[in-house]
């Protein structure tokens, strides 16, 4: 990308030191929160206002392969109380089952749509 070329062009070490200390204060949050943190700080968003999250993770990872910044390991699994990861929705591992029937009514004065799991 561009512009991710064109930062790493122009990093400075003030740059690269305020990730350092991003990384060890916040570390433990995972990558994803380092980069929109990162973001937020460098202003980095796109003309809609989103951050440019992507990109940003680009550039930590070329910091990090040139030695500069060392980024927390990836995680595993979600962050979430509660919430678990799932490699099987239902049936048969690694399958989910998605037969249903449709009913669709129209009138003049309503459209209805049912949904209706077999």
């Amino acid at each position: 990308m561009p512009e991710t070329k064109r930062f790493l062009e122009t990093a400075t070490e003030e740059d690269v030191e305020l990730v350092r200390r991003m990384i060890r204060e916040e570390g433990e949050k995972g990558r994803t929160y380092i980069s929109r943190r990162v973001c937020e700080a460098w202003g980095w968003r796109t003309p809609k206002g989103k951050l440019r999250d992507m990109q940003c993770r680009e550039v930590l990872r070329e910091l990090e392969r040139k030695g500069l910044i060392e980024l927390p390991p990836r995680r595993k699994s979600c962050p979430q109380k509660g919430y678990k990861n799932r490699t099987s929705l239902g049936g048969e591992e690694g399958t989910l089952d998605l037969s249903v029937y449709l009913t669709l009514t129209l009138s003049s004065k309503d459209r209805a749509l049912a949904l209706h799991r077999l």
